[in-house]
């Protein structure tokens, strides 16, 4: 059986990256659905960690966390929750950015 080579994947990757990356920021524009909101994170930790990409993926992971806190009335979804949201897709934005350049 031949091994699956995760550089064949990358522009599939960077384009669902992308996608989801402009979901989440259109979510919060709105006020949309926080489960779609934990689910663009979760899909793409789940797409980063496939790709060897953990900087990528525990941010994700720190997005989809702040989330369901909310979902689960832990916390509120204030203005300081936003700001930290968007700084964390800024963050995800830059590593994705970062990780196309480097492996053109």
């Amino acid at each position: 059986m031949d091994s699956f080579d995760i550089k064949s994947y990358k522009t599939t990757f960077l384009k669902s990256a992308n996608e989801l990356i402009n979901n989440i920021r259109l979510n919060l524009s709105t006020a949309g659905e926080n489960g779609e909101l934990r689910r663009f994170f979760h899909n793409l930790k789940g797409q980063a960690l496939f790709m060897k990409l953990d900087e990528i993926g525990y941010i994700s992971l720190t997005g989809q966390k702040l989330i369901e806190n909310y979902i689960n009335n832990k916390m509120q979804l204030d203005e300081t929750a936003k700001k930290t949201l968007i700084e964390i897709i800024d963050k995800i934005d830059l590593s994705l950015k970062k990780y196309e350049s480097i492996n053109s």
